[in-house]
């Protein structure tokens, strides 16, 4: 597959870390595309939703919550809303490249 993919692109005057990454995001697009219609198939026939109409049903009150706040509800790593939205330790107005203040390690409650 992959010769192929840059056997096509070896036309184009790229180097070949350019046409790697060609091939690289079209192919994770690809799979990636496959994998969520599979994962929604699933999760229709798991929460019987076999039509639009049933999934829009089932989402209505989700969708008319995020329509009323204005975003999607934020919740903490445990599952529950937290009160503004962010964590506790978010909330301050500097947070680090990771998103969190505190420090270099990843967040778990981002995670």
């Amino acid at each position: 597959m992959y010769e192929a993919a840059l056997g096509e692109l070896a036309l184009l005057d790229l180097g070949t870390a350019a046409r790697m990454g060609f091939v690289n995001t079209v192919l994770g697009h690809v799979l990636g595309s496959g994998l969520a219609l599979l994962e929604e198939r699933s999760m229709r026939a798991t929460a019987d939703l076999a039509t639009a109409a049933d999934l829009d049903r089932a989402v209505g009150p989700y969708l008319a919550r995020v329509a009323a706040a204005g975003a999607h509800p934020r919740t903490s790593a445990r599952g529950r809303p937290t009160r503004t939205g962010w964590p506790r330790h978010h909330r301050r107005s500097r947070r680090s490249s990771t998103g969190c203040s505190t420090g270099s390690r990843p967040c778990r409650e981002w995670q």
